[in-house]
């Protein structure tokens, strides 16, 4: 009898380790799943705080800022030195201003390039008579060296038939 009842004893203590080890188990697996979802918002966070510190962005300029980069282009205080030609254009929808075109300052020096047609070309295709000159097509660009500042004219011929 003394064996029988040792070995429930000892069947006893075994139940309550295996009972403690399933306990201990169970805790483990809680405090594991934990770690996980503690490092799966850890790895949220840190996507997060990427994206806003390397990914795109809106960034907004201030105009100051575009301005000092525009030293060439940068209109002139008083504003009778500039011409300002304004029109209105009408679209059937609405009405629009025309884009401003800004005329050049005539005190500023002025280099003519003539554009001229060579004298076999100066003939008409339809009579043979020479080519009568008309006028001239000025366009005027500026022409920006440093510390230097000439306006370069150029003059197209037109020709007609008398």
């Amino acid at each position: 009898m003394q064996n029988t009842t040792s070995l429930q004893q000892e069947n006893a203590t075994l139940k309550q380790q295996v009972a403690l080890q399933q306990f201990n188990i169970s805790e483990q697996q809680s405090r594991i799943s934990q770690q996980q979802n503690r490092i799966r918002a850890l790895e949220e966070l840190l996507a997060a705080m990427k994206q806003r510190q390397f990914g795109a962005t809106s960034e907004k300029l201030s105009p100051d800022q575009l301005a000092l980069f525009n030293e060439a282009e940068v209109e002139p205080e008083n504003e009778t030195d500039i011409n300002i030609d304004t029109d209105t254009i009408t679209v059937p929808t609405h009405q629009r201003r025309a884009h401003k075109r800004l005329s050049i300052p005539a005190e500023l020096p002025r280099e003519d390039i003539i554009h001229d047609l060579p004298d076999a070309q100066k003939i008409c295709p339809h009579d043979g008579t020479a080519l009568k000159a008309i006028g001239f097509e000025t366009h005027e660009q500026l022409d920006i060296i440093p510390a230097q500042i000439k306006v370069l004219r150029h003059l197209r011929a037109k020709y007609a038939c008398p």
